[in-house]
């Protein structure tokens, strides 16, 4: 954490080996899975740090420095997380299906202006606990970095009641029965093909590819 504040700004790219040399650790076998909890400690403590999973632009083993959060150089007491037990966090996204209840994108789906930056989901409050919201089920859903409650708070001014009125005035009628029913359930709601193309998404690569090539042989056929 530290060498990270004092070596890297923000905008630059470090590597795992990078990161491993800094720890006196490059001689260790390479562990994905213990540098990502690394990682995951950071970005609980406010760190944005994109890998190759989020941004196509950056080489496997290679992260960027978006957003430099807590460290202990900054002479602070570490700020309090929201505790959100791990258990939570799982059913709030299971519940939410993987996808952000504001915006509907995916884990991992670029977004459609950027294409070069993937989603990165996490767990949100409806009302912020700043405010006494809870960290109950009822009072977390899923968030992509965008719209999740800390950057929302950042945003220039809401759009006007006009301004929304006006462009639901503007759709047809399919299109205002969707959005009808994405307002009842209080998210966006998704059909048979959304879920089925959700649950594609984290099959394994190879289970993807074979089923995907079957799929545009059956559409070719019909």
């Amino acid at each position: 954490m530290a060498w990270l504040a004092f070596n890297k700004a923000v905008g630059e790219v470090f590597t795992t080996k990078q990161v491993r040399a800094a720890l006196g650790e490059e001689d260790i076998p390479n562990d994905d899975e213990h540098f990502q909890r690394r990682v995951r400690e950071l970005r609980k403590d406010g760190w944005e740090i994109p890998s190759t999973k989020y941004d196509r632009n950056l080489p496997r083993e290679h992260y960027r420095i978006d957003i430099v959060g807590w460290h202990p150089g900054l002479g602070v007491a570490r700020p309090k997380r929201r505790r959100v037990s791990d258990k939570v966090r799982r059913r709030v996204l299971d519940r939410d299906g993987w996808r952000c209840r504001v915006c509907g994108i995916g884990s991992a789906e670029p977004y459609r202006d950027e294409p070069g930056t993937r989603a990165v989901l996490t767990i949100g409050h409806i009302l912020s606990d700043e405010f006494g919201g809870s960290a109950t089920e009822a009072n977390l859903r899923t968030e992509c970095s965008r719209c999740n409650e800390t950057v929302r708070s950042e945003l220039p001014k809401p759009e006007s009641r006009d301004e929304l009125i006006t462009s639901a005035r503007s759709l047809k009628t399919a299109e205002l029965a969707r959005l009808t029913e994405w307002i009842r359930e209080g998210m966006r709601t998704r059909d048979r093909v959304d879920e089925l193309y959700d649950r594609l998404r984290q099959a394994p690569q190879d289970v993807y590819d074979d089923v995907t090539s079957k799929i545009v042989t059956m559409t070719k056929r019909r």
